[in-house]
């Protein structure tokens, strides 16, 4: 894997930690994998200005996709010049269980391995991730910084998704959840599914790791890609009317990747539409 991807696969990681984190599903636990890869990613961006800000706005947001490559860039960057941290990041994100390595191999790598994988003629780096790109600097207070231009809109924040208690709220989280499979990006997929779920999937190395595992890493792009065209073909709704609890029953048009079936159930929960991942 070369230095993006492990980057990446940190950044991706430690966003859907914060984001547990945020939402109360999850505290922060002293020795846990994913809580030190966030201190190891964490040290590291707050050792330079455009780094910090970058972590800054993670922390603020999370799930925003524009955010986690901002957070990649930089510690791309930082990695590419630190061949010893580049290993410790590398040993970190094997820890944590999010780097694809093959049942039985070697889950470390030593200075002189990834010391290949860095190309050291690419130290102003170019990342190109759903319409971002890093190009050239700009000099800002004597601090030199990537100067980030995207060409289209980011998508929304998953958390101001799905919110009325109705059945357009419930279509608005389905289409969210659908079309974050269909970008391929666990940590957004997992904004969408329901805490108890996402609890779960933290005693198996994290929401993230999961999907990885079990979905990412298994099914092919072009499949994945349908996702966003799938639709809603019925419904049910349920609706307490005393309190803010809600269950939805829908049928798609066809079987959702991951769920590996059709109908979806939701749950209202935290003010919003939630995916029941495990029903």
């Amino acid at each position: 894997m070369n230095v993006g991807e492990l980057a990446a696969q940190a950044i991706g990681a430690v966003a859907a930690h914060l984001g547990a984190i945020a939402s109360g599903v999850v505290g922060r636990v002293e020795g846990f994998a994913t809580d030190q890869l966030f201190r190891l990613v964490a040290d590291r961006l707050r050792s330079t200005e455009l780094g910090a800000a970058a972590l800054r706005g993670l922390e603020e947001q999370p799930y925003s996709v524009t955010r986690q490559q901002m957070a990649t860039a930089a510690l791309t960057e930082a990695a590419t010049a630190d061949e010893e941290y580049a290993v410790w990041l590398h040993n970190a994100v094997v820890s944590q269980g999010q780097a694809n390595i093959h049942a039985g191999g070697n889950m470390t790598l030593t200075r002189g391995e990834i010391a290949g994988s860095i190309d050291k003629s690419r130290r102003g780096v170019r990342l190109g991730l759903g319409g971002l790109v890093l190009a050239g600097v700009l000099l800002l207070g004597g601090v030199t910084a990537g100067v980030v231009i995207w060409n289209d809109d980011p998508p929304a924040d998953p958390t101001t998704i799905g919110l009325g208690r109705d059945k357009a709220g419930v279509r608005e989280a389905l289409k969210g959840f659908l079309d974050a499979i269909a970008a391929r990006d666990s940590a957004r997929v997992c904004a969408f599914i329901a805490s108890e779920d996402v609890e779960a999937m933290m005693r198996r190395g994290g929401c993230v790791t999961v999907l990885q595992a079990v979905l990412f890493n298994r099914v092919p792009e072009d499949v994945t890609s349908r996702m966003a065209d799938v639709h809603v073909a019925s419904g049910r709704l349920l609706l307490s009317p005393t309190d803010s609890f809600g269950i939805a029953e829908v049928e798609m048009s066809e079987d959702v990747v991951g769920l590996d079936r059709s109908s979806v159930e939701l749950s209202f929960e935290n003010g919003r539409w939630m995916v029941e991942w495990y029903r």
